[in-house]
């Protein structure tokens, strides 16, 4: 009798989470019905066989061939990529530093990247677009580069410490009395054991660049060096009557970070979760 309870709830469970899959999934589905399928045949209403049979590319190479949207993709990669790495060099220094070393300003500097952590970068939007406009950084790329690489170093300071501190510190030990150097443990030491911490920092750093979207619209006006947010706003300004090619636009913003979450799932799991037990 109790089996037959356990397997009732476990099936009632499952519903469950089918039903809020299949909440979460429908605006997904919806936008790629649109992509995918000739406007003239989505408004009919079609059945899953006639949706099938009608499936095309036309509206992809519409708007990746007929018009500058592909300009403002381009830009975010590059925006977001440049980041990652810089991201990535900066956080893994300070991380190695602030898990190593125990002087009391690095103790301090540790807890002053937590407290920016409370603060929203609304907050600073209009202090930071006066000290921009002074440097003559305005409508240039410094602008984003510097703004979000500053907002993505305490949380990636704060998890690659983290996964350091997981490490042995009898391995640096080991190798500094071979005689290796400081920099020569990190490099050859620290950072091939922490790649996947590194991995999950520029995760985590390329998706938050990747959608980003009011300091870019505050910061850069060139249409030129504008991200894919601010483009694609303003194609759903120019083509507001075209759901086909707004929804196109759509998914083709939404591949980079589904690519990435689809391939290191793993990293994020292990990065997230390093230092949380220990031995």
């Amino acid at each position: 009798m109790l089996s037959v309870r356990r397997k009732m709830q476990k099936f009632v469970l499952l519903l469950i989470l089918f039903g809020i899959l299949a909440v979460v999934l429908l605006p997904i589905v919806n936008i790629l019905s649109l992509a995918f399928l000739p406007r003239r045949i989505y408004y009919q209403s079609p059945g899953i066989l006639t949706a099938l049979s009608n499936l095309t590319m036309s509206n992809f190479y519409r708007v990746m061939m007929l018009t500058d949207y592909p300009r403002y993709v381009i830009n975010s990669l590059l925006y977001a990529v440049t980041v990652t790495i810089l991201c990535a060099a900066f956080a893994s220094l300070a991380g190695y530093a602030i898990s190593r070393y125990r002087a009391r300003f690095i103790k301090v500097y540790f807890y002053f990247l937590l407290l920016l952590q409370m603060f929203p970068a609304i907050l600073i939007l209009v202090p930071l677009f006066i000290i921009y406009r002074d440097l003559s950084l305005i409508n240039t790329p410094w602008s984003l580069l510097l703004s979000y690489t500053a907002m993505n170093m305490p949380f990636s300071v704060w998890m690659f410490k983290g996964y350091i501190d997981t490490i042995p510190f009898d391995l640096e030990e080991s190798a500094m009395i071979d005689g290796a150097s400081t920099a020569q443990v990190f490099c050859r030491i620290i950072l091939p054991l922490a790649m996947p911490g590194i991995a999950t920092i520029g995760i985590f750093a390329f998706i938050s660049c990747w959608n980003e979207y009011t300091l870019a619209s505050v910061l850069i006006r060139n249409a030129s060096i504008q991200p894919f947010t601010v483009g694609l706003q303003m194609f759903i300004q120019r083509n507001i009557t075209d759901w086909s090619s707004i929804a196109t636009a759509t998914a083709i913003a939404m591949l980079p970070t589904l690519l990435f979450l689809t391939f290191s799932q793993r990293f994020i799991v292990e990065g997230l979760t390093a230092g949380a037990v220990k031995e």
